[in-house]
Order: structure tokens, then C-alpha cells, then sequence
């Protein structure tokens, strides 16, 4: 879109401001945002160029637990807006509430390309590469189970029905 006129885009420029929930802050200064709304708006600033493929350095780093809540709970709300999204971060909570596919690196080297579960069933390659899993996830560990929850309602349920189910 670079270089040529876009029809349209205020109408784009108010979709993308609406999609990342800032619709009553777009007259204002970024530098008054809070730090959650600022990756939010940068965000959207990425997604008004329509891209295919979503690359997010390190998107939750510095927030707060409701600001980094905020920014994972919108990014699963804009997977049916991109084709792909690749993300590099040491948030295993987000890499546990988003992610489908895991690329580990150690030494510029790929260790593992799994999903998020098994690689939170794998504390000594989580140790090695210093990444912290999700409390639930070594919980779930700690109690036995096999394969490590992602989240507390999967604890819960492999808890209740887990002479029935492995979990």
C-alpha cells in the first residue's frame, strides 16, 4: 500500500482501531497510553497494512498481568484476521493460551518443534533453555499427570475424570 492512495482508509483506519478495542482512544496522544494500549495500537498500526504473516518480538514483555491478559485475549481474537503469526517470547502463558506450535532455539539451534503441551511436559529442556512453564503446567506435572494442563479449567477436568481419562 505503500506509495499509492488508499481509498478507503479511515474506513480501514476505524476496523483495525475498533479490532484492538482502543475505538475511545484514537484522538489521543500515544504517549498518554498505557503500556498495554500502546502495544495495542502498534498492533493495529501492523494490521491496517493487511499483512498474511503477523511477526510479534517479545508482544506481553513489560505489562501487567491485565495488560498481557489483554493483549493475548486480542491476538486470539485477530487469528481469523491473519494467515500466520509468528511470535518470539519467554511468556509461556501466552505461548499456553495461544499458540498451536512451539520452535524452542538453544544455541541458534533448534531443540524442539512441538506443541505447547509437550513442551511443558519437558522440564529438563524448559530448564536448559531457562523458560518457566505455567504453574498449572507443573502442577499438573507435580500430581502425575502425563500430559501437563494448559490452563486451570483442563486441571480441573482431568482431576475429576482422571480415572476415566489420561491425562
Amino acid at each position: 500500500p505503500s506509495g499509492r492512495r488508499m481509498d478507503g482508509w479511515q474506513d480501514l483506519a476505524e476496523q483495525v482501531i475498533d479490532r484492538v478495542n482502543l475505538s475511545g482512544f484514537a484522538e489521543r496522544d500515544g504517549r498518554t497510553l498505557s503500556g498495554g494500549q500502546q502495544r495495542r495500537a502498534t498492533l493495529a498500526i501492523g494490521l491496517a497494512m493487511r499483512p498474511r504473516v503477523l511477526l510479534l518480538d517479545e508482544p506481553t514483555s513489560s505489562l501487567d498481568v491485565a495488560s498481557r491478559e489483554g493483549v493475548t485475549a486480542m491476538l486470539s481474537d485477530l487469528s481469523d484476521a491473519i494467515s500466520c503469526a509468528v511470535v518470539a517470547t519467554h511468556d509461556m502463558h501466552l505461548v499456553a493460551d495461544w499458540a498451536n506450535r512451539v520452535i524452542v532455539l538453544e544455541h541458534g539451534r533448534i531443540a524442539a518443534d512441538v506443541e505447547p503441551r509437550d513442551l511443558f511436559a519437558q522440564p529438563e529442556l524448559m530448564a536448559r533453555v531457562r523458560l518457566v512453564p505455567p504453574q498449572v503446567a507443573q502442577l499438573g506435572l507435580a500430581l502425575g499427570l502425563r500430559r501437563p494442563p494448559l490452563n486451570v479449567v483442563e486441571l480441573l477436568d482431568c482431576l475429576q475424570i482422571r480415572e476415566k481419562v489420561p491425562c
